[in-house]
């Protein structure tokens, strides 16, 4: 089972065939994936890692792994006092290359506003958002409103499962000296160059902010799948929201 970030700069190699997938929308994890991660757990050893992934240390008891290049969310490690890492590794299930094989273990954390549907905020108020590290933050006028889940092959390799993002907005302030950019044929990927986290995509003047990094409430609800056809082969759509297969 092969895999790879947005990029392609960092690759890897499962030598065992996971269990099945966990879905996290843990407070960190919507900070750093701007949704919710999904991963696969092998045993270290059973991980062939090509590329050297920039570390961050989120937590006294863990570490996540991310792309310099583009920002892809890919590993989630346990860490101990008197070691790297623990004996196995999370790794990025929108990062496999399909078809996947697996299926959806279980769902873990509590769904945030902008992951349910439900009737659209009216008030509007300001929106402040940042990153899993606080490197960049961010400032807009709300609230969210109308947020797509967009399952394409370049959100499922750079967030870890598939993007949740509104906009285009126009009065969008971004700050941070950590902020990075990764260029592709569409457009710009957001993320922050010390602890990975996704932020949004832009294209020209327009920018999509992912809404797992606006502190919440957002404001937000889910409305809308776009790009199913791409999506991954894991997991199902069944919130009986519209669907298009591509934009």
């Amino acid at each position: 089972m092969n895999g790879r970030c947005l990029c392609g700069h960092v690759s890897f190699t499962l030598r065992e065939t996971p269990e099945g997938v966990v879905i996290c929308r843990c407070a960190d994890c919507r900070r750093w994936s701007g949704n919710a991660w999904a991963s696969v757990s092998v045993r270290l050893e059973a991980l062939e890692v090509r590329g050297a992934p920039v570390w961050f240390r989120s937590s006294a008891y863990a570490r996540r792994g991310f792309c310099g290049g583009c920002g892809a969310s890919l590993f989630w490690q346990p860490v101990t006092e008197d070691t790297a890492g623990g004996e196995r590794i999370a790794v990025s299930a929108g990062a496999l290359d399909l078809p996947t094989g697996v299926s959806v273990l279980r769902e873990e954390g509590e769904a945030a506003d902008f992951q349910q549907a439900g009737p659209l905020p009216a008030e509007p108020r300001q929106l402040t958002g940042r990153c899993l590290c606080g490197g960049v933050t961010g400032r807009l006028a709300g609230p969210a409103g109308a947020v797509e889940a967009c399952h394409c092959i370049q959100c499922r390799r750079m967030t870890g499962h598939h993007s949740a993002s509104f906009g285009p907005v126009t009065d969008l302030v971004l700050s941070g000296h950590t902020l990075r950019c990764h260029a592709t044929q569409t457009g710009h990927w957001k993320f922050c160059g010390t602890c990975g986290s996704s932020i949004g995509f832009s294209r020209g003047e327009e920018t999509w902010l992912d809404a797992g990094f606006i502190d919440p409430p957002t404001g937000g609800r889910l409305t809308a799948h776009i790009f199913t056809a791409f999506k991954g082969d894991y997991y199902r759509i069944m919130d009986g929201l519209p669907q298009a297969a591509e934009r």
